[in-house]
């Protein structure tokens, strides 16, 4: 079985990571109060490169949506809020939600505070994910929507403190927020119950968390800079972000106790930058492995380096590494290898990004490979700006491998060609 949890996507590194959308997405601070208006509107149409034993509808996405954001910042107190509309061709049915709708204020000069809802995120990976447990938007990812929509928002209370020592981020979310995942309605996925690919109907359900105080998710992250590096440890306390787990007796998925540690470290070395990360994973029902009906403990491990090559062409290369805890246990207790992970499973990336025409035309391509599951993920994409106003790109989803229970294999179906056309105001 191949948990869809701990698919891997970020952006160029912590930083970018958090400063990740539009480049006139944020708006620029202004020493008086004001409420600005800007938006878009986006066109996203996705379609099916291969055929589907189990799924007919050949459109992945057939999606229009429009932006309406607002930002005041004066007098000790920020507010940003940011909504959208969108219809959705495939299901033919009409949305709204408020991707960002939270308020700031600065109780001290050492200590910053957020409520409400926010998009939040880190750690130092490339499209690869150790210590950041805000929720996700797969199906979002894997359907060629903008990238900024793969961080999917969270309800939380964030703290962030400051002193000559070290800094603190503190993130508490009184309901737990799961990743929005693959259910079968326009991607297929591999079930381990049905043994095989399946879609939807029935979608894929699960059972979450109470709705109590003590049934929420606690994040923490410490970071310094220290002459040029940057030391980061992180914690968390919650739950694992997609179902893995499975309760016989009521005959559900759910989403098992998760706890975690990590560390990692960033700075320039070779002459780019390079960085390092760890996190143990307990999972809090089956910390020994003795239940085949939950994940086991793992250790994830990361090295990357990024550089410019030439002028306007960077590259990067990431080394990614699960190590499964107790994996005799679970070995003996799932025989078929289709319904458990591997001890050891390994991946390679790289991105290639070539900038030109003043960075109006940028050509893109990210690559996952893992040998030890022989299977990958090719996501090449065309960005063209046309003026301040317009945006254009063009790409594709590309999803294979050997085994279709593997974390790429068994999403084979699903590749996709995309185009998006976008209009800034």
């Amino acid at each position: 079985m191949v948990p869809l949890t701990c698919l891997i996507i970020s952006a160029h590194g912590q930083d970018q990571w958090e400063d990740w959308g539009d480049e006139w997405d944020e708006p620029a601070a202004a020493s008086e109060p004001r409420f600005p208006i800007n938006g878009f509107v986006e066109a996203t149409g996705s379609y099916r490169t291969r055929d589907s034993d189990v799924l007919a509808e050949e459109w992945v996405a057939q999606d229009l949506r429009g932006r309406i954001q607002t930002f005041y910042q004066g007098s000790g107190v920020m507010l940003s809020y940011k909504g959208e509309v969108f219809y959705d061709g495939v299901d033919h049915e009409l949305h709204a939600s408020n991707r960002e709708a939270f308020v700031g204020f600065t109780p001290h000069s050492a200590v910053d505070v957020r409520v409400g809802r926010q998009i939040l995120t880190w750690g130092t990976g490339d499209l690869v994910f150790l210590n950041d447990f805000f929720p996700k938007n797969w199906v979002a990812f894997f359907s060629g929507f903008d990238q900024q929509y793969l961080k999917a928002p969270s309800d939380a209370l964030k703290v962030s403190g400051y002193s000559q020592w070290f800094n603190l981020d503190l993130v508490w979310s009184p309901e737990f927020d799961p990743d929005n995942f693959i259910t079968g309605n326009k991607l297929v996925y591999f079930s381990p119950l049905a043994g095989e690919v399946v879609a939807a109907p029935p979608e894929l359900q699960a059972e979450g968390p109470g709705t109590n105080l003590q049934d929420g998710e606690l994040a923490l992250r410490l970071y310094k800079t220290i002459r040029g590096i940057e030391l980061a440890a992180y914690a968390y306390h919650g739950y694992y972000k997609t179902p893995e787990g499975f309760d016989p007796q009521r005959g559900t998925l759910y989403f098992p106790e998760l706890s975690s540690l990590g560390a990692s470290i960033r700075g320039n070395a070779l002459g780019g930058i390079s960085n390092l990360e760890y996190a143990y994973w307990d999972s809090r029902e089956n910390s020994d492995g003795e239940n085949p009906l939950l994940p086991n403990p793992e250790s994830r491990f990361l090295v990357g380096y990024e550089r410019e090559l030439v002028r306007n062409l960077t590259a990067s290369f990431q080394y990614y590494v699960e190590y499964t805890h107790d994996y005799d246990n679970l070995k003996a207790r799932r025989p078929d290898p289709a319904q458990r992970p591997r001890k050891v499973r390994q991946l390679l990336t790289t991105r290639w990004t070539l900038s030109t025409q003043q960075s109006n035309l940028v050509y893109s391509a990210f690559v996952f490979y893992s040998p030890s599951d022989e299977d990958y993920y090719l996501i090449p994409n065309i960005l063209y700006r046309l003026g301040d106003q317009w945006q254009f790109n063009a790409g594709a989803n590309l999803l294979g491998g050997e085994h279709d229970y593997t974390q790429f294999g068994q999403l084979e179906t699903n590749s996709n060609l995309y185009a998006r056309a976008k209009f800034i105001f």
